[in-house]
């Protein structure tokens, strides 16, 4: 889904409740052995900065939020203080791809279902490879309206 998305203001919000013990856990049990392994608080930072990452911070990042458990996206927003916007912009930025995070933060998006834009190569790949379908269909999703036609 495309950032504007989003962008509305119950994304914005965020949970005081800081945890930095549970992203400890998650941090050991995703990312045990990583060479550029972040402590809590540089994750959260990445997460709420993630236009100054360097590369190898994007690659731990996407290794990261790629693991996750469906639940894991509500553990973080809960306990790191992050919104769902900034979680989105993240994963956008550091090109998270696996199909449970990404179903998981696209159900928060406006127009999920059903959308007046054209969706970007990007995320027709990863709507593919959620759903099965060989990246070269020319699938387009659901019709937002039983008036508007699906291409063949």
């Amino acid at each position: 889904m495309p950032l504007e998305a989003f962008d509305y203001p119950q994304n914005h919000k965020s949970h005081p409740d800081h945890d930095l013990r549970l992203i400890s856990l998650m941090l050991s049990k995703y990312m045990a052995g990583h060479p550029h392994r972040p402590t809590p608080n540089a994750l959260i930072e990445w997460v709420k900065n993630p236009e100054t990452l360097e590369p190898y911070q994007q690659a731990a990042l996407r290794e990261f939020v790629d693991s996750w458990m469906f639940f894991d996206l509500w553990t973080f927003h809960f306990k790191s203080g992050c919104t769902l916007y900034e979680i989105a912009k993240a994963m956008r930025v550091a090109g998270a791809m696996a199909p449970m995070p990404v179903h998981y933060i696209n159900s928060v998006a406006r127009g999920y279902c059903g959308s007046d834009r054209e969706p970007d190569e990007r995320e027709l790949l990863i709507h593919f490879t959620k759903l099965g379908i060989d990246p070269k269909s020319r699938w387009r999703g659901f019709a937002s309206s039983p008036s508007k036609p699906i291409d063949p």
